[in-house]
């Protein structure tokens, strides 16, 4: 994985102030979603997740008219999951591939829950002072990780640089020096000295990042938690380690095993199992 430090978890999540969301009557907590999933369980069958979180899905996109794609992993579960298979990865092209190859809209909204890579390797093999901890493990690897190392996380930031610059800085004076600035900020090890610490909304803006408060509308606050919540509770109660999912339905699921693909159509309903005859 390269080390986009940028490329966060749940950064639109991050963004609530939760006494705010505390005002909400209408606000779909985590229990109300769980009563939904409850309900729609029958005795042969379990709780209806996809269903559920398709529905949240097609609410979100109804309000804001834009494409939405869904792009979660289950790294908030307690269950043994191998890392490689939670971040964000080559094998992923695939599944967004099956998620954009539907969408017509000319606006997408990406809501990313993943926790990105690990770059406390790299970032610390820079740190003098890290060296002594790390002459072992080093000696195990070939002379160019050093290299490898920092070209990676050069790399990194060129390419945070880069899409700040075309994109998120485009009209901005002077958006090469902004963006390089942001890029190298949010790269740097001795700003946060872990790659998992999280970046406030107030800290992002001082340092030049555009960022919209998700409670500023509150009918877009309550549909982007209920899709929240409905996958969460699609990791808590399958096998699903990673989701990439458009509003039409279309799905590419990586379950503990091979992945699946699902086409954006009406999935018909499995019959149940008849009866077994009773002995006599």
């Amino acid at each position: 994985m390269l080390p986009l430090r940028p490329i966060r978890a749940s950064l639109l999540i991050r963004l609530i102030q939760l006494h705010k969301l505390q005002r909400s009557d209408k606000l779909p907590t985590w229990g109300k979603v769980l009563t939904e999933l409850t309900e729609s369980a029958t005795p042969t069958r379990p709780p209806d997740f996809d269903l559920i979180r398709r529905n949240y899905l097609r609410n979100l996109h109804d309000l804001t008219g834009r494409a939405i794609i869904l792009y979660a992993s289950a790294w908030f579960e307690s269950r043994p999951i191998s890392p490689a298979e939670l971040q964000i990865g080559l094998p992923d092209i695939q599944g967004l591939m099956e998620a954009a190859s539907n969408i017509d809209e000319p606006e997408l909204d990406l809501i990313l829950h993943s926790p990105g890579g690990s770059a406390e390797a790299a970032e610390s093999l820079k740190e003098p002072e890290n060296l002594a901890a790390w002459m072992p493990i080093l000696r195990t690897y070939a002379p160019g990780l050093l290299t490898q190392c920092e070209d990676s996380h050069k790399l990194a930031s060129d390419m945070v640089a880069g899409w700040l610059e075309r994109y998120m800085l485009l009209a901005e004076p002077d958006s090469n020096t902004k963006a390089r600035r942001i890029a190298n900020w949010f790269a740097d090890y001795e700003s946060f000295n872990s790659h998992g610490r999280r970046v406030g909304r107030d800290q992002a803006r001082q340092i030049g990042v555009k960022v919209s408060d998700l409670e500023d509308s509150e009918d877009l606050q309550d549909a982007v938690l209920s899709v929240h919540h409905a996958t969460m509770h699609t990791f808590a109660g399958t096998s699903a380690q990673k989701i990439i999912e458009n509003h039409h339905g279309r799905a590419w699921v990586r379950m503990h095993g091979p992945e699946i693909q699902i086409p954006a159509m009406a999935i018909p309903s499995i019959p149940s199992p008849p009866d077994e005859p009773s002995s006599k």
